[in-house]
């Protein structure tokens, strides 16, 4: 992987340049010496683990595509069979490489999403009537567990994201006292100060881009 300490270095690099304290001449023998360009293998892991993640996300959606394109000509037991099938084998996978954080965080996710086509297929199979705001926080609630363990900055941003959209979708459906614009703002901004504070207790959600 790409040093999670290049960047912090770069910035540095960018101070000190601003500031004049370091001429313009003498940043590549800097760069040299601080080993902050990516070396092959840091490249090779990095275009190994993309790969994994579009793979695992190709393989995900190819699953829903293909139900919501073959929705006529595959029976009803057939649709929850490709679909409870695949998330088996995520979760048969999981167990096989826990050991392996970025594989096992890539199946989780992968999870994460087959649980959301479930639930929208089961209630686009029996017509429950349950409004679309249960979809997304039964989605959100029951892969609580799988967000729990993941430690993974992306996974919590998906279910911040559900939840965000139940909330949403509940004011359209039943409106409330106060603006969905205030409720969601205080929900983020709860949700913001939670994750800065676990940032000192949880080194993985020490994330920039994520907090960003």
């Amino acid at each position: 992987m790409i040093d999670d300490n290049a960047a912090d270095t770069r910035q540095l690099f960018t101070e000190l340049i601003e500031s004049k304290e370091l001429a313009i001449k003498d940043v590549p023998e800097a760069i040299a010496i601080t080993k902050i360009s990516p070396s092959a293998v840091q490249w090779q892991n990095f275009i190994n683990i993309l790969l994994l993640w579009f793979g695992s996300l190709s393989l995900a959606f190819g699953v829903i595509f293909f139900v919501a394109a073959n929705w006529q000509e595959v029976g009803r037991m057939g649709k929850f069979a490709i679909v409870e099938g695949a998330l088996l084998s995520a979760m048969i996978l999981h167990l096989k490489f826990r050991h392996k954080e970025v594989i096992r965080q890539a199946i989780l996710l992968v999870a994460i999403l087959l649980v959301g086509a479930l639930m929208a297929l089961f209630g686009q199979t029996y017509q429950t009537g349950a409004d679309p705001w249960q979809l997304f926080f039964n989605w959100a609630l029951l892969t609580t567990p799988w967000v729990l363990i993941s430690r993974f900055s992306v996974i919590w941003l998906i279910w911040l994201g559900l939840l965000n959209l139940s909330i949403s979708l509940y004011y359209q459906t039943f409106g409330g006292y106060l603006n969905i614009a205030w409720v969601a703002f205080a929900f983020n901004t709860a949700a913001l100060v939670i994750w800065q504070v676990s940032v000192s207790k949880f080194s993985w959600l020490n994330k920039t881009w994520a907090i960003n």
